[in-house]
């Protein structure tokens, strides 16, 4: 997932401060606020394995099955999937 400066265009260059349960991404270049970045570990929202940190699941077959075939995945989820499938 990149990470890009609204204001400036810079792409994957940011610094983050901890505020409440976000990590506050800034641009490096222009200094200006980019995004909050969830502190949280993605979970698994649906299935039987509801609840469970993605990165703690370790089914290849479900995780692929549900990369491949879950079209609504949001982008966290779907990069977490595809991390810990490429470690498995």
């Amino acid at each position: 997932m990149q990470i890009v400066c609204k204001k400036c265009g810079t792409v994957d260059d940011y610094r983050t401060e901890v505020k409440a349960n976000n990590h506050c991404a800034y641009c490096n270049s222009c200094g200006s606020f980019i995004k909050n970045i969830p502190v949280s570990k993605p979970k698994m929202h649906f299935g039987k394995y509801t609840g469970q940190y993605i990165d703690d699941i370790t089914d290849r077959q479900y995780l692929q099955w549900a990369f491949n075939n879950l079209e609504k995945l949001n982008a966290r989820t779907r990069d977490a999937i595809q991390k810990q499938l490429n470690i498995l």
